[in-house]
């Protein structure tokens, strides 16, 4: 029988866990042509949140595009995305093979190139219009095309640009900013801006000298609540001809506090080697076993950091605190105050930490701070 707990983004028709409140408000700024910027930490489902809307969009007619920005490399690169998004969308409406062709016309940037798959099908990339190598004109030229199909009045459009913060890892992030806050101001359109480096996006978009300042109303993804994950869990077991105790379902919650990738891995794992009912020692033992799985990952973001840093981050997991420049949490950390400072603001940037509302700071992701207690 099938796992029917995914990690991977969770496309719209498949199970998906709560999230009904976020939706709704998505799908009312859509509607109202209000862009938003959604927050959370890594794998926490907004990806799969943000197709939900658009899969809802779509069928009411609107035309919806994804730019996924992860690994953007250039501005020219930050254009092609785009280009390719916009092309995809339309192609969705109708086939640029065939009468969706009339919906190329007017577009400056980039068109279509199909190719075809061994399996027979088709698969669309993109070329540029004109050879012109200025990366600045590119990017104009394909938010001007976003404006010409929104000018049409055909059909309403939404854009979404995952793991936006990634742009200012980019030389040109300023000038980018600006190009997009230009060409999207005031537009009859609906952006959705993603992100996980929460501090760098927040940055993007509240700091007053920001082109994107105040562009975008802020929302954020909380954990899952414990309400819908212990009978979203069992039912899902049940569905598959297998069982979970309601005190296995709820340790699946507890221990990685409703994190939603988490919820579905440790779940999945339970699954994978259930015999009988799955009890919470089960589930305890499950996790374990997680945190081996996910090892590899977490070493690789121990070798991006400095040795302060990961003295500091190992600190936080076992004595998180509201003044990791004391005298007790620099000694725990075996880091001068100096040194904490900066490796705070280090590890915050990369969202690895974060200060809770009560204003302790802690390590976010919950596998991570198991595996790195047991270093």
């Amino acid at each position: 029988m099938p796992n029917p707990f995914r990690l991977e983004t969770i496309r719209p028709g498949q199970p998906f866990c709560d999230r009904e409140e976020e939706t709704r408000v998505l799908l009312a700024h859509a509607r109202d042509f209000r862009n938003v910027v959604l927050s959370s930490p890594r794998r926490y489902g907004k990806t799969s949140l943000a197709l939900r809307v658009q899969s809802q969009l779509e069928s009411e007619g609107w035309a919806c595009l994804h730019a996924d920005f992860f690994g953007v490399d250039s501005m020219e690169d930050v254009a092609r995305r785009i280009g390719r998004a916009l092309l995809k969308a339309l192609d969705r409406r109708e086939t640029l093979l065939g009468k969706g062709r009339r919906l190329l016309k007017g577009l400056k940037a980039f068109r279509p190139a199909f190719h075809p798959r061994e399996d027979g099908g088709i698969t669309l990339t993109v070329e540029r219009v004109s050879e012109s190598g200025d990366p600045v004109r590119l990017l104009e030229n394909v938010l001007e095309d976003l404006a010409e199909v929104v000018g049409r009045k055909e059909f309403s459009l939404h854009v979404t640009f995952d793991e936006f913060q990634e742009v200012t890892r980019l030389k040109e992030s300023g000038q980018i900013e600006g190009i997009i806050r230009t060409c999207i101001q005031g537009q009859d359109a609906s952006y959705l801006f993603l992100g996980s480096r929460r501090g760098v996006l927040r940055a993007i978009f509240n700091e007053r000298k920001r082109p994107l300042f105040q562009s975008a109303i802020h929302m954020q993804l909380d954990p899952l609540p414990y309400a819908d994950v212990v009978p979203f869990v069992e039912n899902l077991f049940k569905q598959e001809g297998k069982s979970i105790t309601t005190e296995g379902a709820k340790a699946v919650h507890a221990l990685v506090e409703g994190y939603p990738y988490y919820v579905q891995r440790l779940a999945g794992e339970a699954f994978e080697a259930a015999e009988g009912p799955v009890s919470r020692e089960d589930v305890v033992r499950a996790l374990a076993r997680v945190a081996h799985g996910e090892r590899y990952g977490f070493q690789a973001v121990l070798s991006t950091l400095t040795p302060s840093q990961i003295k500091v981050l190992r600190a936080l997991t076992k004595h998180p605190t509201s003044e990791p420049q004391s005298a007790e949490f620099t000694a725990l950390s075996g880091t001068p105050a100096s040194s904490v400072g900066f490796a705070i603001k280090k590890l915050e940037s990369e969202d690895l930490i974060e200060k809770d509302a009560r204003g302790v700071w802690r390590v976010v992701d919950p596998v991570f701070r198991l595996w790195l207690n047991e270093l």
